[in-house]
Parts: C-alpha cells; sequence; structure tokens
C-alpha cells in the first residue's frame, strides 16, 4: 500500500487526522547493521532526539547508533544555527545518556542517508 492508500483508508474510516501524522521511523533504525539492538541504546536514542526537540525545535532530527559513536543529524537550518557552546553543552548532554565515551558528530540530515558507505572500487 501507498501512502495515498493508507490515507484514503484512514480518511474511510473517519481517521483522516491520524493519516497527516509525521512519519516516525522506529527506534531500532537509528542502529547500524551488524550492532547488537539493546533496550538501554533505544533509551538513549529516544532520550537524546527528545533534549534536541526539546532544546533546539528542529524540523527533523535523527539520533543514529554507528560503530565508529554517535551521529546527531539535524535538518540544515537548525544546524547551521548550532553554536559552539551549544554544541560543547549539547555534546555532554548526549555523552551522559549514552553513559559513555563514545565520539559524538553533528550532520546535516539527508532523507535515506542512515547508513550509506563509500564502495571500494
Amino acid at each position: 500500500m501507498s501512502k495515498a492508500d493508507v490515507r484514503a483508508m484512514a480518511s474511510a474510516y473517519d481517521l483522516a487526522d491520524l493519516a497527516e501524522l509525521p512519519s516516525a521511523p522506529c527506534l531500532s533504525s537509528r542502529v547500524e547493521t551488524a550492532l547488537r539492538i539493546e533496550p538501554e541504546i533505544l533509551q538513549a536514542i529516544d532520550r537524546v532526539e527528545m533534549l534536541l526537540r526539546r532544546e533546539l525545535s528542529p524540523g527533523t532530527v535523527r539520533c543514529r547508533v554507528r560503530q565508529t559513536g554517535v551521529v546527531v543529524e539535524l535538518d540544515e537550518p537548525t544546524l547551521s544555527k548550532l553554536s559552539g557552546d551549544s554544541r560543547a553543552r549539547l555534546v555532554g548532554q548526549i555523552s551522559e545518556a549514552f553513559g559513555s565515551r563514545r565520539p559524538i558528530d553533528f550532520q546535516a540530515y539527508a532523507r535515506g542517508s542512515a547508513f550509506l558507505r563509500e564502495r571500494n572500487s
């Protein structure tokens, strides 16, 4: 079924208000393939995304857990407004959420870019 089909069906069942809710992908989709998905990691991802929504009101936020660390993806306008001081403060809070010293990076959100890898020639 396409999104249009789901919206049409929701409307037919008088659920049109639900059909227009923004998408909310599963938190496990934030964990890089081959990494173990653990409840503590999912809770940390949720805490970080809620923190960032509260602090920055971004249009889009994704907290991704990768083998190399944590990557916070924000929409371009929000990312461009993030000052060095704000970044440093948020890195501290994100580190606390994960309870570890994982490297933390901020990047621009790109739809469908969850775990792209460069191809070896």
